[in-house]
């Protein structure tokens, strides 16, 4: 890559993310639960942020429980529990049969483990 298109394709990136921060800057987001009580008014134009990650993420939420239905959701768990396994050292996991197929219970040490095995499975 040649340094006038490196330079190019810079410019470019910093034309489109301040655009965005224009058009964001006069409008703080706002996000609330559906009870309404937990409001959340983050304004920061410097960082970026839109929404208090807390409000998005529990702190230790490592517990993911999948359902899975069908003929073949026992081999399908197994597989999706041999993946966690092997993606994740410190994953904990059990497999329960109920009438109309199995539930995998998989416990992450972290809460980002888990989301990163959700986004990895298509979860």
């Amino acid at each position: 890559m040649t340094t006038k298109s490196m330079a190019t394709k810079s410019m470019t990136a910093s034309t489109i993310n301040s655009t965005m921060a224009d058009t964001v800057a006069n409008e703080p987001a706002t996000a609330s639960s559906a009870e309404g009580q937990n409001q959340v008014n983050d304004s920061c134009n410097t960082c970026g942020s839109f929404v208090d990650i807390g409000t998005v993420i529990e702190a230790n939420d490592g517990e993911l429980e999948i359902r899975l239905q069908g003929e073949n959701a026992e081999v399908d768990a197994a597989c999706l529990k041999e993946k966690a396994l092997q993606r994740f050292k410190s994953v904990s996991a059990s497999m329960k049969s109920i009438d109309d197929g199995v539930i995998l219970a998989l416990n992450f040490e972290y809460t980002v483990e888990k989301m990163i095995f959700q986004l990895e499975e298509n979860l």
